[in-house]
């Protein structure tokens, strides 16, 4: 599990994040990224829906899996930056350890390189 300073607080935040963030998509999951310059480090979500899974361990196991994921790659994160990780489908919880991490840094690489691009901070 991450540090609670790096966890979202509020749902005005979150969809704050939803509303204008920039949206990459994977297989299983999509991140959704928003760059804030007011802020100082970096905030996360895992949103892991009961469509995915009716049992809460189940939904519980693949949220601390890529949570475990974002704490080891936290380098690579900006320090100003939400993430909100949206899963789809259970078989994240399938995927191995290094796959699952490659394919997270993958998409977190891209957000960084397109927000750079695009310019969009709030």
């Amino acid at each position: 599990m991450i540090a609670k300073k790096y966890r979202f607080h509020g749902q005005k935040s979150l969809n704050e994040t939803y509303k204008r963030g920039i949206t990459l998509y994977e297989k299983d999951f999509s991140i959704k990224s928003l760059t804030k310059t007011r802020q100082q480090i970096p905030r996360f979500a895992v949103v892991v829906s009961k469509k995915v899974s009716k049992k809460a361990v189940i939904r519980n196991k693949i949220r601390r899996k890529i949570y475990e994921i974002i704490r080891t790659n936290l380098n690579i994160i900006k320090e100003n930056q939400n993430l909100i990780i949206t899963v789809f489908k259970e078989d994240v919880l399938n995927i191995e350890h290094k796959k699952l991490n490659k394919k997270i840094t993958n998409l977190i690489k891209k957000i960084n390189n397109q927000e750079d691009k695009t310019n969009k901070t709030i």
